[in-house]
């Protein structure tokens, strides 16, 4: 394929994956392909964040304007490693490093020619650690694969506070119209404690306590075991005081109950979050609830009754995760 094109950023790219994976580091790759490292590393975090076949489109689109070819590569190098809240901010890192004036207007065009779009950044944890997070899923997919049914079944638990109140989000409305939604005082919030079967997203155990702490935890692990009688249950929890109080696990010592901890500050290897973001979408987020007895009663009835929601939470729910690399980007103002 690399011999078989005529385009040089093309034979590039895919040399550049080539060289890495026959060994070579990244800075002799780079020195031999005639390309700053930069690029380098640009290339390979897109051949992982989209895939071979859209990392082989030629969605190159050459430009004539203020900037040469050099100098966009350097933009885009560094819009890859800087995130800025305006493209007026970007006009002014390309003034000071080109000498190079851009309107806000010819910013945008030129942001858009070179595939960007203005959307929301999405949070990481700062101290995530992305080894013992990949540690995590090997560990989760060996215990799974190895699993009886008949004899254990493995749980993601967690606990959510949703607030009574609306929380304005996206729909489809007609142009030039408002879709008003009522709104509340939003002062209550309803405990929710919770365990997601790992291999059924439709087998949920949920309970409502006062307080979210190691007694309201016993409670939930009790209803695990009622609901899977002489099984042994394997409780994915986080680093929550009430998952590691020391009255809980003197009462988890004759139990048939394994307590397996996720790596701290890694919400994205606990299934359940999921669910609670499905739960907000589908019962919360848009819905109106006068009273808060109605609010708890529609989340009550949404657990109770997740069969209609079976197509889209298989879907949902998957055992796929993706280790989070905390060093993330910088955001420039």
């Amino acid at each position: 394929m690399r011999l078989a094109t005529s385009d040089k950023r093309l034979y590039v790219r895919i040399s550049v994956l080539l060289m890495l994976d026959m060994g070579f580091n990244m800075v002799d790759t780079c020195a031999a392909l005639a390309i700053d490292v930069t690029t380098g590393r640009r290339y390979v975090n897109r051949f992982k964040s989209v895939g071979l076949e859209k990392f082989l489109d030629n969605n190159h689109v050459p430009y004539t304007g203020k900037l040469s070819e050099a100098q966009i590569e350097t933009l885009d190098a560094h819009l890859s490693e800087n995130c800025y809240p305006d493209a007026k901010s970007i006009c002014g890192w390309v003034k000071s490093e080109f000498g190079i004036e851009y309107s806000r207007t010819g910013m945008v065009s030129l942001l858009k020619r070179m595939g960007y779009s203005y959307k929301k950044t999405r949070p990481t944890p700062a101290k995530a650690d992305k080894n013992d997070q990949l540690m995590f899923i090997v560990r989760l997919y060996n215990l799974l694969q190895g699993l009886n049914d008949d004899e254990s079944v493995v749980y993601f638990t967690d606990a959510a506070h949703p607030t009574h109140g609306v929380k304005a989000s996206f729909g489809w409305i007609k142009q030039g119209e408002e879709f008003e939604i009522k709104t509340n005082s939003g002062r209550s919030r309803l405990n929710i404690n919770g365990a997601l079967n790992a291999k059924d997203p439709t087998d949920v155990v949920m309970d409502f306590p006062a307080k979210v702490n190691w007694e309201a935890t016993k409670g939930l692990y009790s209803k695990m075991m009622e609901k899977n009688p002489g099984k042994t249950i394997y409780a994915i929890c986080d680093n929550a005081g009430y998952y590691t109080n020391k009255k809980l696990n003197d009462w988890l010592n004759d139990k048939p109950i394994v307590q397996i901890f996720l790596p701290p500050y890694s919400p994205n290897l606990n299934l359940i979050e999921r669910l609670w973001k499905f739960l907000y979408k589908k019962t919360i987020n848009t819905v109106y609830y006068e009273k808060f007895k109605d609010f708890k009663t529609a989340i009550s009835n949404f657990f109770s009754n997740l069969k209609p929601y079976e197509k889209e939470l298989k879907s949902l729910l998957t055992l796929n995760f993706t280790p989070i690399d905390s060093s993330g980007v910088k955001m420039q103002c």
